[in-house]
């Protein structure tokens, strides 16, 4: 992680040691830290990888309409985020207790 945080210091202004430091946050299951780093990431460059990481934290804190939203996002910048199975399946999980909170469920 000291490599991602000399980069925010070197570079503030570029994403990349934002997702860094927010990916490894999501891995160490500091859920909100994570969301704040790839937030941060995602301001100076909306990129596939930090929406689905966000994907993933939002669902870890089952704040499911902002996982929605993250996963809605990512696939719009590129289809290929369907081949990630974790988020993928947080993405589903996310959407699903969503509609069912709303009422807007199938049954």
């Amino acid at each position: 992680m000291l490599d991602y945080e000399s980069l925010i210091k070197k570079y503030p202004d570029y994403y990349d040691g934002h997702s860094g430091v927010g990916a490894v946050k999501l891995l160490q299951h500091k859920l909100e830290e994570s969301i704040h780093c790839l937030n941060e990431a995602a301001k100076r460059a909306r990129t596939m990888d930090a929406y689905g990481d966000l994907t993933l934290a939002y669902d870890g804190l089952e704040r499911y309409q902002e996982a929605v939203t993250a996963i809605n996002e990512a696939y719009a910048l590129d289809k290929g985020i369907a081949k990630d199975r974790e988020s993928m399946h947080a993405a589903a999980r996310a959407n699903t207790t969503a509609r069912n909170s709303t009422g807007d469920d199938c049954r």
